[in-house]
């Protein structure tokens, strides 16, 4: 019962540090010039790759629960070169949450007070916990999904990109900063339709 209560996204976010505190470690062996001497000579001898990379915590779409490893150019060597951003999301396998479970009429963040005998229809329904864990159990369908109608359609890359700058224009998807609230319409969102 991973998906009542925040189990997952605590779950999430102990992936998400971990993965941001392993990435640090080799960031900083590369930094330092080299590996550990550690018994796992792949990780030692990939330590130059990091080199110039710097590793953060960000939140996806603004969402504290949903946290994200970051990797930007440190503005270091050939890497801080034009500004881009890699955003490390973790998500969990389709069938690992029950999808008629996580309905947007369904409760699953009970009251700490709330007894297993309680019928959950009589609690007020949680719908925008519900549909975050069941986007985290999509993504990997829906950028199959992208990456054959791309493959498929190869002017589609152009027109989404004009979509999205239409919207920004418009003011339909913000550029998040610390403190900025997203909106329910995502880049990825006008991807999709």
């Amino acid at each position: 019962k991973d998906y009542l209560n925040f189990r997952y996204f605590d779950k999430r976010a102990a992936y998400a540090g971990e993965v941001h505190r392993q990435l640090q470690v080799l960031c900083s062996a590369s930094r330092n010039g080299g590996g550990s001497s550690s018994s796992t000579s792949s990780t030692s001898s990939s330590c130059t790759d990091f080199a110039g990379i710097e590793v953060d915590i960000g939140h996806l779409q603004a969402d504290v629960f949903r946290p994200c490893v970051v990797l930007r150019p440190n503005g270091k060597g050939e890497l801080g070169e034009g500004q881009w951003v890699v955003r490390l999301l973790p998500s969990c396998a389709p069938d690992l949450l029950p999808f008629a479970k996580l309905g947007p009429d369904r409760n699953l963040v009970r009251a700490v007070g709330t007894a297993e005998t309680t019928d959950p229809t009589s609690l007020p329904p949680t719908p925008h916990y519900n549909s975050c864990l069941l986007e985290d159990a999509r993504m990997r369908l829906h950028l199959e999904h992208m990456h054959r109608a791309l493959q498929k359609f190869p002017a589609l890359k152009d027109a989404i990109h004009l979509l999205k700058r239409w919207a920004t224009a418009r003011g339909f998807l913000l550029q998040t900063s610390p403190g900025t609230v997203c909106t329910p319409l995502s880049g990825f969102c006008l991807s999709i339709l």
